[in-house]
Order: C-alpha cells, then sequence, then structure tokens
C-alpha cells in the first residue's frame, strides 16, 4: 500500500489535527482547506483508499489493471483519476454480482456512485461472459470524463429489467455528465438515464454491436429530465431482422420517453435502425438540429403517438405516424435588398425563410443600428430618415415552450442587410455655379491627401464642376458611385439640356429624382439599357465592369475616339467579366483609362467609389478633349 500526500504526515486523523490546530493557532476568520490527494497501486489499495477518503479528494490510479471480485461503491464527493492506461475490471472468473434496486428494477453494475463523483481517464471493462452493467449513479452528480466503457455483455431479463448497459441512473435529482468518451461493446443501452436533473453527453462515440437479436438495443435512452446530447457519433444499432417495421422491434440510436426533453445538435448517426425516436403514447419534447444522418435504415425521426410532445427540427426524413407534431425549424434567412432607397421612402422589407413553413412556428424580430438613418417597424417596414449607413438584422426565433429564454436565444437565426443612403442631390454641383478660385478646393479635402494616388483626379473633376465634396472639408473617395449619379456626371460633362428628357424610360426611375432626364437621355442614346423588366436600379452602386461599359457607349454616341495606348492584358480573374462587358473592358484599358487592382485582378463586379470614377473621368476627357 502507498500513500502519497501534499502534505508530509503519515496518517489521515494527524492531518486533521495539524489543520484544526494550525487553524485555532492563527485565529483565521475562515476555514483552512487540506488536500490529501492518494495513489493506488492494487485493488486493496484503491478499496482502502475509498473507504477513508472524505469528500472533495481524488484517488489517482497508477495501476495499469484493477480486477474486480465484486463492485466498486464510491461515496460522495470523492474521485477516480486514471492515466488514460487504467482499466478498471470486473473479473470474469470471480467477480461476484451485487444486486442493486432502483425504480423499476435491478442492476448489476461494476461501479456504483452515490454522489458527486468524477472519474477520468481510464477504462471499465466487463467480464468475458455472464450479465453485468457499466457504471450506476445513484444520486448526486457523476461526470465521467475521458473514460472508455466496454465489454458490457449478456442481456438477461431479470426483475422485469433488461442487463447490460454501460451507464445508467436511478430517478431523482440526479446530474449526468459524459465528455469526450467512448461506450462500445454493449449488449443493451449505452445510456440509460432516468433522473429529473440533467444528462449531457458531448464530444463521445457511442457505437452499438451491429446487427443483433437483441430488442430494442438503444445508443442513449433517456426517460425523464433535460438531455443536452451534441457533437457525438451514435453509430450501429441495428436489429438483424429488418424485415420487422415496428420501431420497439428495432435499434435505436437515440429513444426520449416519459416527459423527457432533449436538445439534439451536431451529432453524427449513421447504421442505425432509427435516428432519434420519441416513443409511443410518451409526452416527450425534442429539438434535433444540424445533425448528420447516413445509412438509417427506417427514419431519421419518429414522433410515434406523442402524448402532447413536440419534435422541432431542420431534417425532412422523419415520420410522424399517428399525428403531424414534427414540426421545421429556420435554418437560413435572407432580406431582400430594395432597389430604391431615397431619403422619405417607406418600405416594407421582404424577406426568405427557409424552410418557409417554419415560419408559423417563429417570433419575427426586426431592428436597426441607427434610426436616425433607417428606422424599422414590427412588421419589417423600414422608414428612410437621412443620408448615413444602417444595418437592418432580422431575428428569427423558434416558438419553442420547452427551451429556457438562453437556449431559444442561442439556436434563433440571424440575417443583415447593410443600406447605405446617400443624399446624391446634394453632391452634385448646382447647373448655375460658377467656376471661380474658390472651387479649387482639393487642397482642402481632408479625406484627400497629396500623397493619394487620386490626389490629381478629384482636383480636376472638382475644378471642372463636375463633382462636389460631401461637405465642406470631405469628399468621401471611397464611398460608392450609384447607377444614377454617374449618369447624371457623364450627362452634365456633355451639357445635356434636361428639359428635352420628361417622363421616365425605366419602371423604378422616379420622375422627381434628380438623375430622371439624365438616365432618360442615356437610355434613349443607347448608353445605358438597363437589367430587364423595366429595371434600371439608379440608387445600386455601379460596378466596375458596368462602369467601363457605360463610358465605352458614351464614348461612341459623342463620337469619341479612344487610342490605343497600351496592349490588353489578361487579367486573373477575367472569366468573372461578363460577355456584354468583355469589349468594353479592354477598350478602357487598351486606351489607358481604366486600370486593374492588386494580384492581377480586374474585380469587375465590385463597386466604383468616386474616387475611381473621378480617375477614370479624369483620364477620359483627357483622351477625348
Amino acid at each position: 500500500m502507498n500513500r502519497k500526500y501534499f502534505v508530509t504526515v503519515k496518517t489521515r486523523a494527524l492531518v486533521k489535527t495539524v489543520a484544526l490546530l494550525l487553524s485555532l493557532a492563527l485565529c483565521l476568520s475562515f476555514t483552512t482547506l487540506i488536500t490529501v490527494a492518494a495513489e493506488a497501486t492494487n485493488v486493496t489499495d484503491l478499496r482502502f483508499e475509498i473507504a477513508n477518503a472524505v469528500p472533495g479528494e481524488t484517488i489517482a490510479l497508477n495501476a495499469e489493471v484493477y480486477e474486480l471480485e465484486a463492485p466498486l461503491y464510491i461515496p460522495d464527493g470523492v474521485s477516480l483519476q486514471g492515466d488514460s492506461g487504467t482499466i478498471i475490471q470486473a473479473s470474469a472468473t470471480n467477480f461476484t454480482r451485487d444486486e442493486i434496486a432502483i425504480t423499476g428494477g435491478l442492476r448489476y453494475p461494476i461501479i456504483i456512485t452515490a454522489g458527486d463523483t468524477t472519474i477520468s481517464d481510464l477504462t471499465v471493462k466487463g467480464p468475458a461472459s455472464n450479465y453485468i452493467d457499466g457504471i450506476l449513479a445513484l444520486g448526486g452528480e457523476l461526470t465521467l470524463l475521458n473514460v472508455i466503457i466496454t465489454d458490457i455483455h449478456k442481456v438477461a431479463v431479470v426483475d422485469g429489467m433488461q442487463i447490460g448497459t454501460a451507464v445508467s441512473t436511478d430517478t431523482g435529482d440526479i446530474n449526468l455528465t459524459i465528455k469526450d468518451s467512448t461506450i462500445s461493446n454493449f449488449n443493451k443501452n449505452g445510456i440509460y438515464y432516468k433522473g429529473s436533473g440533467t444528462l449531457t453527453v458531448t464530444d463521445s462515440v457511442i457505437t452499438g454491436i451491429g446487427e443483433t437479436d437483441i430488442t430494442a438495443q438503444n445508443g442513449i435512452l433517456v426517460g425523464g429530465g433535460t438531455a443536452v446530447i451534441t457533437g457525438n457519433t451514435i453509430s450501429e444499432f441495428e436489429y438483424e431482422d429488418y424485415g420487422l417495421t415496428e420501431w420497439n422491434r428495432q435499434a435505436l440510436a437515440i429513444d426520449i420517453w416519459n416527459d423527457a426533453v432533449a436538445i439534439i445538435t451536431n451529432n453524427t448517426f449513421s447504421h442505425d435502425d432509427y435516428g432519434v425516436l420519441i416513443e409511443e403514447d410518451e409526452v416527450g419534447n425534442a429539438l434535433v438540429i444540424n445533425n448528420s444522418f447516413s445509412d438509417i435504415f427506417h427514419d431519421n425521426i419518429v414522433a410515434d403517438s406523442i402524448g402532447g410532445g413536440a419534435v422541432y427540427t431542420d431534417d425532412d426524413a422523419y415520420d410522424s405516424y399517428d399525428n403531424d407534431d414534427i414540426y421545421p425549424v429556420v435554418t437560413a434567412a435572407s432580406i431582400t435588398r430594395p432597389i430604391v432607397i431615397a431619403i422619405g421612402n417607406e418600405i416594407l422589407l421582404e424577406y426568405t425563410i427557409t424552410p418557409s413553413a417554419a415560419e408559423a412556428a417563429s417570433s419575427l424580430a426586426w431592428k436597426s443600428s441607427d434610426n436616425g438613418v433607417i428606422s424599422v417597424d414590427v412588421d419589417g417596414k423600414i422608414t428612410v430618415v437621412t443620408a448615413g449607413i444602417a444595418t437592418i438584422t432580422l431575428t428569427i426565433t423558434p416558438d419553442i415552450s420547452f427551451l429556457t429564454s438562453d437556449q431559444l436565444e442561442e439556436f434563433a437565426v440571424e440575417t443583415e442587410l447593410l443600406l447605405t443612403v446617400v443624399d446624391w442631390q446634394s453632391l452634385l454641383p448646382s447647373e448655375t455655379t460658377e467656376q471661380s478660385e474658390e472651387s479649387e478646393q482639393s487642397g482642402d479635402f481632408v479625406d484627400v491627401k497629396k500623397s493619394d494616388w487620386f490626389h490629381d483626379d478629384v482636383a480636376y473633376v472638382v475644378n471642372r464642376n463636375l463633382f462636389t465634396g460631401t461637405s465642406d472639408t470631405s469628399f468621401s473617395p471611397d464611398l460608392p458611385m450609384t447607377r444614377g449619379m454617374f449618369v447624371t456626371v457623364l450627362g452634365r460633362y456633355y451639357n445635356v439640356n434636361v428639359s428635352g428628357y420628361g417622363g421616365v424610360s425605366f419602371d423604378d426611375v422616379s420622375i422627381s429624382q434628380y438623375y430622371a432626364p439624365y438616365i432618360k437621355w442615356a437610355a434613349e442614346n443607347g448608353i445605358v439599357k438597363g437589367y430587364g423588366n423595366g429595371l434600371f436600379k439608379p440608387d445600386d452602386p455601379v460596378t466596375r465592369q458596368d462602369m467601363a461599359v457605360i463610358f465605352a457607349r458614351f464614348a461612341a454616341f459623342a463620337g469619341y475616339q479612344l487610342n490605343e495606348v497600351r496592349s490588353i492584358k489578361q487579367f486573373a480573374d477575367a472569366r468573372l467579366v461578363n460577355d456584354y462587358a468583355v469589349n468594353a473592358v479592354n477598350l478602357l484599358y487598351a486606351a489607358g483609362l481604366i486600370n486593374g487592382k492588386d494580384a492581377n485582378r480586374f474585380d469587375p463586379l465590385g463597386r466604383s467609389t468616386r474616387a475611381e470614377v473621378a480617375a477614370v473621368l479624369h483620364r477620359f476627357i483627357n483622351a477625348v478633349e
């Protein structure tokens, strides 16, 4: 027998005496706890240490194998710590089973825990023959960390209860946590939880024995309380007679019954007769989402005559048999961007929920990041207030009564839409503004430095009265240029007489908007063509490839000759340029009007910024004048 202490003393009694004397001598106002850690090198040591352990003590198992001839009883507050290679096994020839009476029958366990216990880094094995159970929790909290439980053999019916369960509990307020563990080669149930507390199984592997003549073999059987089952692999639960269709003759990966609630997420199920089942005439409730099912013989999810419970799932391979108490949950959502976002507009946002049937069992909440820019009401109607940027968020929360508020928040689906509102009219130069010395303001823009590549371009277009700043001191070079604004700039450069272009050419262009006559002029002269179905999308940012197309068409309309000053370049993302834009992109690049970006990209679908349009317009004017 070998004992090791954090404090060097010879007996447990002396430790307690010293601790008491020290406490009294120092007149401490708090209780001083001295933790005693013990080592056990053989079964005799192990039983001795367990019998003499105090609550909070962990016994280190440093032998390779502990062969038991009788069950191991672990009292409340005592824990076992192995070294990953440690094995506790029932003797194949001399193990004497103890009958442990629990609610509904008897158990024949190898290890019994009575209260708060942690068992970690060891293997629990049954004998090569004889019926037996693995670990039985009679109360408190049992935590299994990196534990292997295997060879729990021989099903037998004893007092109405089938034997051969790896981990089980009695009824009552018992919490069972299993993490990073492996349960395999058992004949009946991997985990049988009957408590009214919480079962938590995470990141573990539970493997059945494949095709077997054992009826109703289960990976995890939940008969009460709340179960959180996530990140596990649960497989090989198969009954040998596949001709049978009744679920109670089949093997089940997870079985929920007796008023239990289960949250089953991010698990992998394979080679099982059924994935998740709520038993006949039982009130079970389950949320089953984000799981992977493969090679399931019957159904991924079954709700058989639920007596008031429900299953919420994102899986469509289910069967509800006698009722329809299986409900879909939202897996994805998106908000449709409005065609026109103009100050003063009120727009009822459109959205898409996947699957659409899940909306009936969900609650929707809308929110704006800045109500001063865009406000949104409970129905998703936005009001565009002023220029700025706001994010509209739609949160879809499942209406599931058996989940807590924190759980509902965890499983909610959220989607966002970023909207930019620009008062483009205020950015346009006045028709009557005269160029003067005071208009040479590019040097005064705080966001346009002389070292910026676009400095000279901004100075030019501002002094030509084609652009103004977004304020007296800012140009906002990175702000996206909209299609309506871009066409307006070209029209003003060409000195279009807008009085000759009343009405509109596209359904989504309001006649009251400043860009309406310029878009009509551009459409009538073949400079723009729109998106079809009467749409121009004037408030969308103009893409780089569309900027090239519109410049090329404008040059052709105005009779400007664009001379080639360099060879056409093959960009790395050339395949992304739409067919209608290829010639225009090549023309403007060869004429030296438009350049690529880093990594030899053209970025055809990227947004054109005010700085980029100013630069191309400056080069264009220099090329044609």
